[in-house]
């Protein structure tokens, strides 16, 4: 049996920011208790996004974007379009590819399949718990279209 993550990422307190963890508790509440499906979500980057997605076969990212698109159109958007940190100067600019091509150097159990979405946003500085309606209406279909595609 496949083991699939549904990964939602943003800050809850940052407006649209919290798309990404919106969306994800969505799918868990159509979905329920799926056997061999996990949600997490949360605010995290670099190195410990490692220890969430490793022994997963198949991981499901879903995020704020910033494109310039109608605030809560849904992207997919392919890992290869993502760009890697060339130069670190930190441990702290490590971005989600280089996390995942250093976990997959160091052997780690690196999900073989990933798929990314990103949600169009409209504030992602004011702090607030609530979204502007644009993206917060936007979640349920988001939703079901991500559960269609992935599941």
């Amino acid at each position: 049996m496949r083991k699939l993550l549904f990964l939602g990422l943003g800050n809850p307190i940052l407006s649209d920011d919290a798309v990404g963890i919106r969306v994800v508790d969505k799918i868990k509440s159509i979905m329920g208790d799926s056997n061999g499906i996990d949600f997490v979500t949360g605010s995290m980057a670099g190195l410990r996004i490692l220890d969430v997605i490793q022994g997963y076969d198949e991981l499901v990212i879903v995020d704020a974007i910033e494109k310039g698109g109608e605030p809560g159109t849904l992207y997919k958007i392919p890992i290869e379009d993502l760009e890697s940190t060339l130069h670190l100067t930190s441990l702290h600019s490590i971005n989600l590819v280089t996390a995942i091509e250093l976990g997959r150097k160091m052997s780690l159990k690196i999900p073989k399949r990933i798929s990314i979405y990103g949600i169009e946003v409209k504030d992602v500085v004011k702090f607030s718990e609530k979204m502007t309606p644009e993206v917060e209406e936007s979640i349920p279909k988001n939703a079901e279209e991500i559960i269609r595609r992935e599941v």
